[in-house]
């Protein structure tokens, strides 16, 4: 009978044990940060030139979050640009 009991809490402990592991979704943080970092490369190229194009030089803020939706180089770009601009007035 006790063979039977310590079988039956090594089984039930193995099985809780492996149940709540933590997840490992490695797909989705590389794809995040992909898309962060074209953001904020973008960011930082497009303020770098509205800086050079005002002739100012200077370190570049660090990277917002990007809004829903527009999180590509593009949009970096374009913000941290008119970011600059209003730097050169």
């Amino acid at each position: 009978m006790k063979k039977i009991i310590i079988l039956t809490t090594l089984i039930s402990s193995f099985l809780v044990l492996t149940a709540f592991r933590a997840s490992t979704n490695i797909e989705s943080t590389k794809i995040e940060s992909i898309v962060v970092s074209d953001f904020c490369d973008g960011w930082e190229e497009g303020y770098q030139e509205a800086l050079e194009g005002c002739l100012k030089v200077g370190v570049t803020p660090i990277c917002p979050i990007a809004p829903i939706g527009k999180d590509s180089y593009k949009h970096g770009y374009g913000m941290g640009y008119a970011k600059a601009q209003k730097k050169c007035k």
